[in-house]
């Protein structure tokens, strides 16, 4: 079936293989033969497709963990350490995607999970008691992440970008990190949700192939998901090592809230 010079069918076919380096994919000669277009094009259609189921999954990636915390009441078994770590991440990846004008299925989900982490950050603060949050900790966390933002949007050279992922290592350690040395103090997940970790380590692997069809061998941004999906393994591995102690943990805090 040829669609050339149909539309919405050329825009998508702009958005899908007008960046492709190769000379056998472009938009006119992978719409002239659908469905039965080459294997370049149609590798390229499922990067993209992924890229974008990606960043649909991303919206709902931290919802149960949310729906877990409200529903208890307690937040118990959440690092906000490894939040705030996980906030200034996320703004990195999407900051460098957004600065080296890579497409936005490359780095999208990182808005996604910046809003859903943010929400748990602010849930945090409504609910810990055991110190509670106090005021001028809110105020300074806030003002410290605004100007980073503006800082790494408006006045980082663009020289030094490289800068936004490579101290996302050191972020990725401490936020996932904080979070798998809380769980291993306790010995159960809290409210964490296995949906979440399990997106977490899916949504990683595939990222991975996705980036080094749309972007190349960026071993800056490889080596930060490689090392992702590390840390997301092992919080994954502990979910079911501490599964019954969390079972017992949230039995025990559903009775109390009866009491």
């Amino acid at each position: 079936m040829n669609l050339v010079g149909i539309q919405p069918f050329m825009a998508i076919g702009e958005w899908v293989w007008s960046e492709d380096p190769s000379e056998d994919v472009s938009p006119d000669i992978c719409l002239n033969d659908v469905p039965f277009m080459s294997s370049g094009c149609f590798e390229r259609l499922i990067v993209k497709g992924l890229g974008v189921a990606i960043i649909l999954g991303s919206f709902l990636n931290m919802a149960p963990m949310i729906v877990n915390v409200i529903s208890s009441k307690s937040v118990t078994g959440l690092s906000l350490g490894s939040l705030y770590g996980a906030l200034l991440m996320y703004c990195n990846g999407a900051f460098y995607g957004l600065l080296q004008g890579h497409p936005i299925t490359a780095y999208g989900e990182n808005l996604a999970l910046n809003g859903q982490t943010m929400v748990l950050v602010l849930t945090i603060w409504k609910l810990q008691d055991k110190p509670p949050v106090s005021m001028q900790h809110i105020v300074t966390a806030l003002t410290g992440y605004v100007s980073y933002c503006f800082a790494a949007l408006y006045l980082l050279p663009e020289e030094m970008q490289y800068l936004l992922l490579a101290s996302n290592w050191p972020l990725l350690l401490y936020s996932r990190g904080s979070q798998i040395l809380t769980t291993q103090q306790l010995k159960h997940t809290g409210p964490q949700s296995i949906i979440t970790i399990t997106l977490n380590l899916v949504g990683v692997l595939i990222r991975i192939l996705t980036t080094i069809s749309e972007v190349g061998w960026d071993m800056t941004l490889l080596s930060g998901f490689a090392l992702s999906a590390v840390m997301s393994f092992i919080l994954f591995v502990q979910y079911f090592v501490f599964r019954s102690n969390t079972v017992e943990f949230l039995a025990e805090l559903e009775k109390k809230k009866k009491e």
